[in-house]
């Protein structure tokens, strides 16, 4: 093998030792070990759709690292714990568990802390999905005020049910596609009226002389509202056990 030969090899073999210390961005240690990942512990406070406590364990919470996965499971006391996360700057932060909507955190940095353990520091309080959903919306303009004529199928239960509008100038609009989207708003009864002036629909972003289609959904006491790259996600919204959710349309005055 000529010494030529022997050199590319050499510089190939670096340039693999170095790609690879980059990747796993290890830690050297006193006795000369290298440290690459640690525990990542943190809390959630799991709810009811009312906004009553419920069992805090059996929550999966994932920490994906584009598709490398670490995962840990809540204690009845909310606390988890994912085990020998790797270092990595920019981890997308999953919580999951039957019943309940989704929920991100975004961009968590799990970096070196001199061989201490990883914490999450935002505790999210986090509801079950909402069982309540429209069966009918009817929307009608009078001067500056639109009405939204509304039946629902109301969840079991004694809690306050709890719904919001979305509004979309697309027909396709749905739980997971929406440009506008109201508040929490409290309904009692299964048919209901409820009105928004010009002014108040203008505050949340609709437009003059614009068609606009209009959708109701449930929602729970905490939505697990998260924003991500694509906007905001309302992850608990109520939908029919079959069919679609209703839909209207109205000219904004």
């Amino acid at each position: 093998m000529t010494l030529k030969t022997n050199l590319i090899l050499m510089a190939l073999f670096m340039g693999f030792l170095f790609t690879s210390c980059q990747e796993d961005d290890p830690k050297p240690q006193d006795d000369g070990s290298i440290l690459i990942r640690s525990n990542v512990s943190g809390d959630v406070k799991l709810f009811d759709q009312y906004g009553e406590k419920s069992a805090q364990n059996d929550m999966r919470v994932t920490m994906d690292n584009h598709g490398k996965f670490f995962y840990g499971d809540t204690e009845k006391d909310g606390g988890y714990l994912v085990l020998n996360a790797d270092y990595f700057p920019n981890y997308t932060i999953l919580f999951e568990k039957q019943g309940y909507g989704t929920y991100k955190i975004l961009n968590y940095s799990h970096e070196y802390n001199n061989g201490g353990e990883g914490h999450i520091n935002e505790v999210p309080n986090l509801s079950e999905k909402s069982g309540t959903y429209s069966t009918s919306i009817s929307a009608n303009v009078s001067n500056d005020t639109v009405f939204f004529d509304l039946t629902a199928q109301l969840a079991s239960g004694s809690g306050t049910r709890i719904i919001r509008f979305l509004f979309h100038t697309t027909p396709q609009i749905s739980n997971e596609i929406f440009a506008y989207y109201t508040g929490q708003i409290n309904i009692y009864s299964p048919t209901q009226t409820y009105y928004f002036t010009k002014i108040q629909l203008e505050g949340i972003g609709l437009k003059p002389n614009t068609k606009y289609y209009v959708q109701a959904y449930g929602d729970s006491y905490y939505s697990n509202s998260y924003m991500d790259t694509d906007g905001l996600h309302l992850p608990n919204l109520g939908i029919p056990t079959t069919g679609d959710t209703p839909t209207d349309s109205f000219i904004m005055p």
